[in-house]
Formats: structure tokens, C-alpha cells, sequence
């Protein structure tokens, strides 16, 4: 009973936002403008094997070993 209630407020509250006038006023999905700020890629040295598999409890062929999660 609560949750239709709640819905119902909700509900509510998009009819008033339907007697809004936007007109003359753009769509859009953000209020400010949004732009993405791409740096350059850069090539950069990498973990070794050895460094990368220092810390695994188990590995096997330079690998990772971890149980098995999927059947």
C-alpha cells in the first residue's frame, strides 16, 4: 500500500511538471554543455611479466590462475 502511494505522488508530480511552459527553450540532456577533454595517447612501459605475476597466489604459462567462477 505504501509503494502506490509513493507511485501515486510521483505520478503527481510529472503532471505538474507537464504544466510547465517550456517553450522556447532548446532540449537537452544536460544543463550545462559537456565536452569530452581527450588527452593524447601516450606509449609508456609496462609491468614485466615477472613484476605483473609477483603477487598472484597461483600461475601457470605466465598466467594468472583463479577458480573457476562459470560451469
Amino acid at each position: 500500500m505504501e509503494y502506490a502511494k509513493q507511485l501515486v505522488q510521483v505520478l503527481g508530480h510529472f503532471e505538474r511538471l507537464k504544466a510547465v511552459d517550456v517553450s522556447g527553450i532548446e532540449p537537452s540532456s544536460h544543463a550545462f554543455d559537456v565536452t569530452n577533454v581527450w588527452a593524447d595517447d601516450v606509449v609508456r612501459p609496462g609491468l614485466t611479466v615477472a613484476d605483473a605475476l609477483r603477487n598472484a597466489l597461483s600461475q601457470r604459462d605466465h598466467m594468472v590462475v583463479v577458480p573457476k567462477v562459470v560451469e
